[in-house]
This record gives structure tokens, sequence and C-alpha cells, in this order.
């Protein structure tokens, strides 16, 4: 998402934008359908205006990725000043170099091979998990997947544990979260106006802190120390105020994406149960009781790997990254001139 300051000294618009492009921020956040079911008719720039503030969102592959690397251009990273208490002084409100320098520090405790190592553990915690599920009531599908997605990240990718208590008050939390996050980046041209829940989505950041305090706490090193938690306290000096925010950061992204695409298949498996019986006959034979789980690969689940796409082609969560132009530009020479 491109920003760019209205009024007389704003880039004009492009006539042979579409009314699409004219669409208000605030009702995309409100009802994201209304301009997303419409993009391919807009093109790969479409301005947006809410107020004096004006945007240009970006549906194109290769314009994304020069958004996103053309820092000569574009600042390269920053945080919205409305998610500050947020994002803290973590990797994801860091900017440019010192952003990429975060991340590449984790990315070996965060590679492939080393995920998949994790394939007998994954499958003894999702097993511990699993067993807490309530028998005698409802189940609360987006809760209950909060709650697995955690649990698991904190078992296996974090090396660390969890009270029950505090695992079941951050599932709780998470939509709050998610929804707070989504208000202040609605709001963000009105600052003075107060978002919805402001009381609710403060309590649910103080249960992220104390849950990412209590990870920290009961960390437990891999024996080489070349977790993504051990690499994290090594950078900071131990200090664990440095680290702290990276981790709230890992821990609520680790858990965002994935319980929403796993309660929306839970969704779509109750709708559809000719799917819901396919897919749990290919589990069965390829998961068996004698199967090692770091020997299941994707491709041995064809039907369940294509329904989960689908799933989050359904249901993706819209999400926009804000980078600020720093000088004059133009899209591309190969589109319609889009000023930004």
């Amino acid at each position: 998402m491109i920003e760019d300051g209205g009024g007389a000294r704003g880039c004009p618009a492009s006539r042979e934008e579409p009314r699409v492009a004219h669409s208000r921020t605030l009702r995309f956040w409100l009802d994201p359908a209304n301009i997303a079911v419409r993009l391919g008719q807009a093109g790969p720039v479409v301005r947006t205006k809410a107020g004096p503030a004006v945007a240009f969102q970006v549906n194109d592959p290769s314009l994304i990725r020069k958004v996103g690397c053309g820092e000569d251009i574009f600042q390269a990273w920053s945080a919205d000043p409305c998610l500050r208490d947020f994002t803290g002084d973590g990797f994801a409100g860091a900017e440019g170099q010192a952003h990429r320098d975060r991340r590449a520090l984790m990315k070996p405790a965060l590679a492939a091979p080393r995920l998949t190592a994790l394939g007998p553990s994954v499958r003894d915690s999702t097993e511990g998990l699993l067993a807490g599920l309530p028998a005698d009531r409802p189940v609360d599908v987006p809760v209950e997947m909060s709650r697995l997605v955690a649990g698991l990240v904190i078992e296996t990718v974090l090396n660390s544990g969890i009270s029950p208590d505090t695992l079941a008050a951050l599932a709780r939390a998470r939509s709050v979260l998610s929804a707070g996050v989504f208000w202040k980046y609605a709001l963000s041209p009105w600052p003075w106006v107060p978002a919805p829940r402001g009381r609710a989505f403060r309590r649910a950041l103080g249960t992220l802190n104390e849950a990412t305090r209590e990870v920290y706490e009961r960390h437990q090193p891999d024996g080489d120390g070349n977790d993504v938690v051990s690499l994290l306290k090594r950078s900071s000096d131990n200090r664990p105020d440095a680290a702290l925010h990276d981790l709230r950061a890992l821990l609520f992204a680790g858990i965002e994406a994935t319980a929403s695409t796993l309660a929306w298949a839970c969704y779509e498996l109750g709708r559809h149960p000719d799917h819901q019986a396919a897919i749990r006959a290919e589990a069965d034979a390829v998961l068996g009781a004698d199967a090692p789980a770091d020997a299941v690969r994707p491709e041995q689940m064809p039907r369940t790997a294509g329904f989960i796409r689908e799933v989050t082609r359904l249901h993706g969560i819209p999400f926009l990254v804000r980078r600020p132009a720093t000088r004059r530009t133009w899209a591309s020479s190969r589109y319609p001139p889009a000023p930004w």
C-alpha cells in the first residue's frame, strides 16, 4: 500500500482509472469484497482516497516485487505508526537493513530442513492438544484452532511451554488482536477516532505479552543452541526486553494465518461431507499407526493439500503493507500511467 499526500502537491490521478479506484479505504476494510472482487477490472494499480490521504493498491506480482525491492524509490520497511504499540521495537517495526538483518539472524532456525525435522514432535504435540478438546459441549472452532496452533508453535518451533490457562487465554485473545490490528490500519487517517473494542484490544495485547514472557522464561534450548529463541537471546545479550518484541511478533504471526485457515477448513469440511470422508480416508491410508511422522510429504496427500489450497483461495486473509514513496515515480511503462 503506497501512500502519498493529497492536495496541490499530490500527483494527479490518471483519467483512465475505473470508478472502483475511488472506493473509500474505510469501506474496503469493512467490506473487502467491495474492491477485491473487481481488482481484475481495475487493473494492476488501484487508486484509493480517504479524506486527504491517497493510496495506490498494487495487485500485480511484478509490481509488488518492484515496490518491495526498489529501495531507491520506496521506503524499504516501516510499520505504520498506528501499530507502534503492537510492533514495539522488534523486527516487525524495524526498517530497511535493520529489518533484513533481524530476519537473517532467525533464518537458520526457521529453514525448511530444520522445520521438516520437527515432524515427530509436531505429531506428538498435536495428539496431546487434540486430547484437550472438550467432549461434553460444542467446540468453538476458531478458539480451539487458535489453541491448537499456538500450542504447536510454542512446543515445537519455539522449544518452550505454556500453562493451559495462559494458552486458553491466548486462544481467546487471537481474534480480538487480529480485529484490533485491522481497525488500527483502517482508522489510521483519523487517529482521533476511537477504534471499536479498544479496551478489549488492550486486554488481549496484555494476554499476548504475558504469554510471550512465559514462553521466554520456559524456553528449553536445542543441543546446538540454534533454535530461534536461543538465537534471539544471544543477539540481545540475554536481555529479555530486547528479544521479547521479536518473540511476540513470531508468536502472533505463527498463530494468526494458520489458525484462521484451519478454522475455515473445518467450516468447509462441515459443508462438504463428501470431501470430509475422502480426506479422512486419505489420512488413514498415509498416516497409519506405523507411518513415521517425518516421512510424510504433501505429495502423498494430494486431496488434502488441494483442499487446503482451495480454502486459502476462498478465505484468504486480506492485508495491506504500507510502502511510502520517497520521491515521485510511475508504476510501470507497461501499464497506463499511475503516478505515485
